[in-house]
């Protein structure tokens, strides 16, 4: 895919895919990617915030809308189901306990909010770069 495609890719995820998670999470990155305003979005910025999110992750606090844990367990809250059919469907055959606690941060988790803030940043991330992958980049 042509990387002036980037936008409208992002775009046509974030106004029609099935699921509100994919949405809202391309809607983040349109507007992270463009001066906060998602009609200021460019394939350069797009690229550049899915690649800073793969390097250094939410714990850097570059998702705006995830950085304390009333805003991550507000995400979780909301989005619990989808994240929690995300988990299962990328086991891969994996026991659920092993694969939660080699998520980057397990070792962390010490109360229930520490661990819906947790699968918040982690299905953030790993849909970012799903969806990444599938409109195009090399990550």
């Amino acid at each position: 895919m042509k990387k002036r495609k980037l936008k409208e890719k992002l775009t046509e995820i974030s106004d029609n895919d099935n699921s509100e998670l994919r949405r809202e999470i391309a809607f983040t990155i349109l507007s992270m990617s463009g001066d906060g305003r998602r009609s200021c979005a460019t394939n350069k910025g797009i690229e550049s915030f899915i690649e800073d999110l793969t390097k250094h992750g939410c714990v850097s606090g570059m998702v705006g809308n995830l950085v304390y844990y009333h805003d991550t367990v507000k995400f979780h809250d909301h989005f619990e189901e989808e994240i929690w059919t995300y988990i299962y469907d990328n086991l891969q055959s994996e026991n659920i306990l092993q694969f939660l606690a080699d998520l980057n941060g397990a070792e962390h988790v010490a109360s229930m909010t520490q661990f819906k803030n947790l699968l918040s940043w982690y299905a953030f991330e790993a849909i970012s770069f799903d969806i990444g992958r599938e409109i195009g980049l090399d990550i």
